[in-house]
């Protein structure tokens, strides 16, 4: 029976994860036929090996040749269902309804994509858990202004992803760049609070800094240069916040000094970014 939903994985050395996701992927309860697709960008560690032990389709492609987009539209381009189902591998379905509940949307037809809630993982740090925990609320949310997409863990119509590709050039926020053009052509997107995967990432400093600098760089592209001042006003609210939730919920004084040290990259990213776009044009 031809798959109604393709489930497209992305996997870059995910071991740790990858087989607790698959696993959760499997034991879904739907009332309809999907299929796993495993998008694998040049695993080198025993990701492939684990993958292999689950009836999905892999598709390899190089290191060099990644991108969000890339990865997403080779997903896409083997799907077989009327629906791509997007999530990453170091994200885990929080519950067997988390496929029926990411697709029922749909029943709308200017519903072009869903995307679901993301809760920490339990060995979050206590600054990522604050920013999960205070990013994603409870009540399903119509929308039809706002551009904000996560293909962490989302759903879209395959139909309008063939007129529509993600664009391969972005470093990251290609969602965001699909969500803005499909805006455009009068569709609408559904926030889905009962599709749950836990996501959270302990980035080291490096890491924080390198995905905010691409983030920001995105944004200015998708958006407009206006957007860097969001990111200014971050740098304060974030820290903020972050102390007083260290302070309410009683968690080391270390974890006040790391959200200085993250507001302080957060604002060098931003400036790296827009400095850098003001050179570019």
């Amino acid at each position: 029976m031809k798959p109604l939903v393709s489930v497209i994985v992305r996997t870059y050395n995910e071991e740790k994860m990858v087989g607790d996701c698959l696993n959760s992927i499997f034991n879904q309860k739907t009332n309809f036929p999907f299929e796993v697709i495993v998008v694998d960008s040049g695993s080198i560690d025993d990701t492939l090996s684990i993958v292999k032990n689950f009836n999905v389709k892999i598709i390899n492609i190089l290191k060099k040749e990644f991108s969000y987009g890339r990865a997403l539209n080779l997903g896409c381009e083997n799907a077989e269902g009327k629906y791509c189902v997007f999530i990453s591998a170091h994200a885990i379905p929080y519950d067997d309804k988390w496929l029926q509940n990411l697709i029922w949307s749909f029943k709308n037809q200017k519903v072009a994509g869903v995307f679901g809630k993301q809760i920490p993982h339990k060995d979050c740090n206590p600054l990522t858990r604050r920013h999960e925990l205070d990013h994603w609320n409870h009540e399903i949310n119509i929308r039809s202004t706002d551009y904000f997409f996560s293909n962490t863990n989302s759903a879209i119509r395959k139909s309008i992803w063939k007129k529509n590709e993600f664009d391969e050039d972005l470093a990251i926020a290609e969602d965001h760049d699909w969500a803005k053009r499909i805006f455009k052509s009068g569709f609408k997107f559904v926030y889905e609070p009962n599709a749950v995967v836990f996501h959270s990432h302990n980035e080291n400093f490096k890491e924080f800094f390198q995905r905010n600098y691409k983030e920001v760089e995105s944004s200015i592209d998708i958006y407009s240069k206006n957007i860097i001042f969001r990111y200014f006003a971050d740098v304060l609210y974030n820290f903020y916040k972050d102390f007083i939730y260290v302070i309410k919920n009683g968690y080391e004084i270390r974890w006040i000094f790391r959200s200085g040290v993250n507001s302080f990259l957060l604002l060098i990213a931003t400036i790296f970014a827009f400095v850098n776009f003001l050179f570019r044009y």
